[in-house]
């Protein structure tokens, strides 16, 4: 199964190290959201976003990143654990998207 995982880290490096450890898993690598080519994804079995919690949402160059997602036939899913527990999440099939808290 061809793999990527989108991450930001910018405070302790935390979100890169379980990102990192999930790509030894997967046999994936793992990139920053500038480096990435919406289109590009398309040749990849399985994407996964992480990030950071910053000011209340995922950082700024990820959420760009995902809005400029093209439409699939399949479900993605984003999520986050906020500090207090809540989690936000996108998920989309065909050419719909629901948007979920704060994205």
């Amino acid at each position: 199964m061809k793999s990527l995982i989108v991450c930001v880290s910018k405070s302790h490096g935390n979100t890169r190290r379980v990102a990192d450890r999930m790509a030894e898993v997967l046999d994936a690598e793992v990139v920053e959201p500038e480096s990435v080519d919406p289109e590009a994804l398309r040749g990849y079995d399985l994407v996964g976003f992480g990030s950071g919690v910053y000011y209340m949402t995922v950082d700024a160059m990820l959420r760009n990143l995902i809005r400029r997602l093209p439409a699939v036939d399949h479900i993605h899913f984003l999520h986050q654990r906020r500090p207090a527990g809540s989690a936000v999440g996108l998920q989309q099939t065909g050419s719909e998207t629901a948007r979920i808290e704060g994205l």
